[in-house]
């Protein structure tokens, strides 16, 4: 018992020997490394089948790409084949798009019949063409046919952007890549769908005046039929990137498309190994040289080394000995050296997310323990550096956000009194008292200290409130439009946002007319905020003085020495920033006599806490 108890202390003792200096354990190290050298003839012939495979699997996908950007621009010429069909009955055409709908005659009515019969044999001669549409020159739709009895909208769509490419193309056809058509109207519960079509300007011979539109439709489930019917790996992406260098087509919408961003500056067709955020990638692109589009096919490179794995386990079993031995060395060894690493690295994590509390403790004398120490105390200094900076800055923003608030309500309170003065001095005691209770209910709302965030929906009451006093005062001089996303009425907003606002709007916008004014109130949520606009119709804003108060209102308060001495639309502007960051604020569009818009720009959180409370 005695000579086992000797041993293991003796054992003990070199092994803190070894272990108590950081260069011994380097040595461990390099000894593994030495150690790698078993397994070469294992590395080399597994990369040599790599390459093979991966050559075999280049020439496959180039082959495949190619077939499919054939099948894609066999259906892009048949609709351009069929728009150039429609030339056999222009007259036809002509008389459809040119006689008014109000003075229907036999003609009229032959012609659309013939219309009808040439539209039904193509839809139902081509099933790979799902929608003909003529549109005259004025932008209203005239005739449309669907294969699934959809019906068109009524309305003019010139003022369209592809609508006036395809009139430049005078004649030319003009692919629409896939979209969703503006001018059919979706009855039933049939799902929208998106097509792909083809646009040709119509003119009669001999004439320069375009008649209109003719637009030839297929649904994008039906035209990357192809496509879809196709299984790549599971692994793989395959999309196909439109002539402007969209995606237009991805087999499967739940993949990452980093990766093409990296293969839209490549053009023609090839393959080629790039560096992604996901890792290296196999990249096959086939481009089109009828439409521009771009098949691209990215497969991980890591897919194919693993297609290739067989000879890897053939070498594996010959040198499974040594591998365990080695497995077992190194997990020893490296559980020694990442043992104190570890606890540093989950410090620097937590550090990383926020907690500057996370103190380590490793045990021993070696470089690691110094650095221990080292790490303790300057976490320590960070500590006491954060807490002297950040109660100094939130000191000092509290300060500021109270005296811009505070310069709101003198503001306010100038303007409200003297509307409640001129009522009283008429004598209309019913509308005082009515403006009084307003007054009273807008001051105890915007005296509430403490609480600088409400929710859409009481700075709304609030601002109506003040309009209910102004409309009072200026009768017909204006009226008020609301239209407000309701799910943006828990959205948090600075409190005394909207009334500055639209006090400004009418002091400044409607300064010069009797009546005829219109204020309208918007909020709706996008996709990367929320937005509200207050828009008037009033004198407007002459284009260097609007130049001049955007850039104001793009700074950073941060770096501006008088934001306290802010007033108005530079006062709410600081105050968003203030919470929710730079990039948020307020911004002015606007011309000389037409309409003037301030945009005010929200973050998409609802449940903000105060910030400064």
């Amino acid at each position: 018992m005695i000579f086992f108890q000797s041993i293991r202390n003796f054992v003990i003792g070199i092994y803190r020997h070894l272990t108590s200096k950081l260069r011994y354990k380097l040595f461990f190290i390099y000894v593994i490394v030495i150690t790698l050298t078993v397994s070469a003839f294992s590395i080399i012939s597994y990369i040599a089948a790599s390459r093979v495979i991966e050559k075999d699997f280049i020439d496959y996908k180039q082959k495949l790409n190619t077939r499919i950007i054939t099948n894609i621009d066999r259906k892009v010429d048949i609709l351009l084949d069929q728009s150039y069909s429609a030339f056999f009955i222009l007259e036809d055409i002509q008389y459809v798009l040119r006689e008014p709908s109000f003075q229907f005659s036999d003609t009229y009515f032959q012609s659309h019949a013939r219309l009808n019969s040439y539209a039904l044999s193509v839809l139902q001669g081509n099933k790979k063409i799902n929608g003909l549409t003529l549109i005259d020159a004025a932008g209203q739709v005239k005739f449309h046919m669907d294969s699934q009895m959809l019906t068109n909208k009524t309305g003019f769509y010139n003022d369209l952007p592809w609508f006036a490419t395809t009139i430049k193309k005078n004649g030319g056809a003009f692919i629409r890549e896939p979209h969703y058509r503006e001018y059919v109207e979706n009855t039933g519960n049939l799902p929208k769908q998106k097509t792909i079509s083809v646009c040709r300007t119509l003119k009669m011979p001999g004439s320069s005046d375009p008649l209109g539109i003719i637009i030839f439709e297929v649904y994008c489930d039906n035209f990357w039929s192809d496509i879809n019917d196709f299984e790549p790996d599971p692994s793989e992406t395959l999309a196909v990137i439109g002539s402007g260098g969209e995606v237009i087509y991805m087999n499967t919408q739940d993949k990452n498309p980093i990766s093409l961003d990296i293969i839209k500056p490549l053009r023609g067709s090839g393959t080629v190994k790039l560096n992604s955020p996901e890792g290296e990638i196999l990249a096959n692109y086939t481009t089109s040289k009828s439409t521009g589009w771009q098949l691209v096919s990215i497969i991980p490179t890591a897919t194919l080394y693993e297609k290739s794995s067989f000879i890897k386990q053939i070498n594996s079993t010959l040198l499974i000995v040594v591998i365990i031995f080695i497995l077992i060395l190194s997990f020893f060894i490296s559980n020694i050296i990442t043992k104190s690493l570890k606890k540093l690295l989950k410090a620097f994590t937590r550090i990383r997310e926020g907690d500057f509390t996370s103190f380590v403790h490793i045990k021993g004398n070696d470089e690691f323990a110094q650095i221990e120490s080292g790490f303790n105390i300057m976490l320590a200094d960070i500590n006491t550096l954060i807490t002297e900076k950040y109660q100094s800055n939130l000191i000092k923003k509290q300060a500021q956000l109270e005296s811009l608030e505070s310069q709101i309500n003198p503001h306010f309170l100038y303007n409200t009194l003297a509307l409640v003065k001129d009522e009283i001095n008429n004598g209309d005691t019913k509308n005082s008292s009515f403006m009084i209770q307003n007054l009273s209910d807008m001051f105890r709302y915007s005296l509430s200290r403490g609480k600088h965030l409400v929710k859409l929906s009481d700075e709304l009451e609030h601002t109506d409130k003040y309009l209910s006093i102004m409309l009072e005062r200026f009768k017909d001089k204006f009226k008020v439009f609301y239209d407000i996303d309701m799910d943006m009425m828990n959205v948090n907003i600075p409190r005394l946002t909207l009334q500055p606002i639209v006090e400004n709007c009418i002091n400044h916008g409607f300064e010069n007319i009797k009546s005829g004014g219109e204020l309208h109130i918007i909020a709706k949520a996008s996709e990367w905020g929320y937005n509200i606009y207050v828009s008037d119709n009033g004198k407007g804003i002459e284009k260097e003085q609007l130049e001049n108060i955007n850039h104001i209102l793009m700074q950073n308060p941060e770096f501006q020495k008088d934001i306290t001495e802010r007033i108005g639309i530079f006062n709410v502007n600081i105050r968003i920033k203030f919470y929710f960051g730079n990039q948020y604020g307020l911004r002015l569009t606007s011309e000389p006599s037409q309409v003037t818009t301030v945009k005010i720009s929200l973050p998409l959180e609802t449940d903000k806490q105060e910030v400064l409370a």
